[in-house]
């Protein structure tokens, strides 16, 4: 579910939504990789110190609690250089912090999980978890179809609202009213 939500076309809105340019995307997608690096910073600090449980929760807790200052953004700054700057600094520093936590992870669950049925145990978590992944992403996307995305921050956040309306108006494009598409239920 995590994933399903931090990840794909609602990254691309949200950056629409700040003033990203094709540059700034290019930004966001190196970032992704060159994060990877942090794997090797977490595996010479596992060596280090012998550490792994508490270096895997400090990092995936500092981690997941950026998501809640990305969310801020758009809410504190305006759409424009600043806004933009900001919010791919704090996901550099977020995606850092997430690759540093997977050395950890790998190592603590090879230590706990009994070695004859580590691979069953894994594969037996990726048959349930991909499946809820498919649901929450096409629920997302039935929500996103039949409800614009004023009215769905209206819907759930009352007054708040008009501030979202206002920072959605100011992406640069043309208001137009939404208009139910024919047939909305295929898939192009």
């Amino acid at each position: 579910v995590w994933m399903a939500c931090i990840s794909g076309s609602q990254m691309t809105l949200l950056g629409k939504l700040l003033g990203f340019s094709n540059r700034h995307f290019g930004y966001l997608s190196a970032i992704a990789w060159t994060a990877y690096l942090g794997q090797l910073i977490s595996a010479v600090i596992i060596e280090r110190t012998g550490l792994r449980k508490y270096q895997f929760i400090f990092y995936a807790t500092i981690q997941r609690l950026m998501w809640l200052v990305i969310a801020a953004v758009p809410l504190v700054l305006h759409p424009g250089p600043t806004a933009v700057a900001v919010f791919l600094s704090i996901y550099a520093v977020g995606a850092l912090l997430a690759h540093m936590a997977m050395p950890p992870w790998q190592n603590w669950m090879a230590d706990m999980i009994p070695r004859r049925i580590r691979g069953r145990y894994f594969a037996t978590r990726r048959v349930w978890t991909i499946p809820i992944q498919i649901v929450v992403t096409v629920v997302a996307g039935l929500i996103l179809l039949y409800q614009h995305p004023v009215r769905l921050v209206e819907n759930h956040l009352g007054a708040r609202g008009e501030l979202f309306q206002s920072l959605i108006r100011n992406v640069g494009e043309e208001e137009r009213p939404f208009k139910h598409r024919e047939n909305a239920h295929l898939f192009p």
